[in-house]
């Protein structure tokens, strides 16, 4: 019985360890002066791509166009992410006086 409950704690222990070296996070901040994505693998490298900022009093064709270059940045990264093994498992949104912040959570298939 003893070996069972430490063969049982030995798989959850590995399960868990597993788990956390194949998460690897994307945060994306779009504002007015400041628009980013920071991509974190589970392996602790990084990755910066500085996005357009935009300006929501500026006239609207200019603001869309940034937005829609912006989107089709966001979009490759996520392509690039899904064709390298990584899968979104979450996805949360926050917004504050023009600053957007998106923070997605994949985990390695």
């Amino acid at each position: 019985m003893k070996r069972i409950l430490i063969a049982i704690t030995l798989c959850l222990g590995l399960t868990v360890v597993s788990q956390a070296q194949t998460t690897a996070t994307m945060r994306i901040i779009e504002s007015f002066g400041y628009s980013k994505i920071v991509v974190v693998y589970e392996t602790g490298e990084s990755k910066s791509v500085v996005l357009d900022p935009f300006n929501l009093t500026a006239k609207p064709d200019k603001t869309e166009a940034a937005m829609v270059k912006n989107q089709k940045t966001i979009n490759r990264l996520i392509d690039e992410m899904t064709a390298s093994g990584y899968e979104v498992v979450d996805v949360s949104t926050a917004a504050n006086g023009g600053f957007f912040e998106r923070f997605v959570i994949f985990e390695k298939k």
